[in-house]
């Protein structure tokens, strides 16, 4: 079953990373229409075995897919768009000046995948990565129109200082926590982070600090209603003329709704493979065909 070609945000066409990232979104986004049809089918099946259907019967009375098609389509899409988005961010990241090793645990892969990916493979080379870093670097933002670009982000948008002190929320931010920019400064940004997550995301800050590479966590913050919410949060340190990091910059990423599809998506493939197990023919002389044959 082909999937719908994936309409990216032309704001993602110059940067590879983002333009993945929006593939991976879109097919998301599609996946919920066939979770639905996935789930539809299993109960179909469940039902018309209850009803004493032989298999066949229920393939040849279909005129949608088959569930393993479905499950086949689902799995091939997310592979495919989440393929792309790890060799753009490990070559993102190698061009940013990390190393292959660091690359590979980050992103969890072997440092031999790294290498494939960062020296050539599918015809994109680290020099063009590293081409589009000192361009984008070349950018000279005033404070006046960084605040300009920062207030119009969609999302959430942070800078913290060297020490981890914020000194910066968008209003998108200040909406959803529901507090102002001053009771988020400092340390007051972790009075919205959920108490099991706080030492796991002042840990990886501190590391953060001292490798002075960029990092992304996912944590729950608290939303103004007090619904605690799973956020994506992407950082990364500005350097000065010295190479010396002077702050950090974050983009943080609602991801709930994501999570809940990929619990979806989980309980539909268990009600396929228990739908399919039910589909397996009962061995002869087991305890339920001796059953039925008292009974005749």
């Amino acid at each position: 079953m082909a999937r719908p070609t994936s309409t990216a945000r032309p704001a993602a066409a110059g940067d590879p990373v983002l333009a993945a990232l929006a593939e991976v979104v879109e097919t998301a986004k599609y996946s919920r229409v066939t979770l639905d049809r996935l789930a539809t089918r299993a109960r179909e099946l469940r039902t018309g075995r209850a009803q004493g259907l032989s298999y066949s019967e229920l393939v040849t009375a279909t005129d949608g897919p088959l569930v393993i098609e479905l499950v086949t389509d689902l799995i091939d899409n997310f592979l495919n768009t989440g393929s792309k988005l790890r060799r753009a961010e490990a070559r993102a990241l190698y061009a940013e000046g990390l190393t292959m090793e660091k690359i590979s645990l980050l992103l969890r892969v072997s440092r031999q995948r790294v290498s494939a990916i960062i020296h050539g493979e599918n015809g994109v080379s680290i020099e063009a990565a590293q081409g589009d870093l000192a361009r984008a670097k070349a950018l000279a933002l005033t404070d006046t129109e960084f605040r300009m670009i920062a207030e119009s982000w969609p999302q959430i948008l942070w800078v913290v200082g060297p020490d981890g002190g914020a000194e910066y929320v968008n209003r998108v931010g200040t909406a959803y926590s529901g507090l102002s920019l001053d009771e988020i400064s400092g340390q007051g940004w972790i009075a919205i982070l959920h108490p099991d997550d706080v030492i796991d995301v002042t840990r990886l800050w501190e590391e953060a600090v001292q490798t002075e590479a960029s990092f992304e966590l996912e944590y729950r913050a608290r939303r103004f209603d007090g619904e605690f919410r799973s956020h994506l949060s992407r950082c990364a340190p500005i350097r000065n003329a010295a190479g010396a990091v002077t702050k950090w910059i974050g983009i943080v990423t609602d991801v709930e709704e994501e999570k809940r599809m990929r619990a979806n998506l989980d309980r539909a493939l268990q009600e396929a493979a228990d739908a399919l197990a039910m589909l397996r023919p009962v061995p002869s002389g087991s305890s339920i065909t001796s059953e039925a044959e008292t009974a005749l």
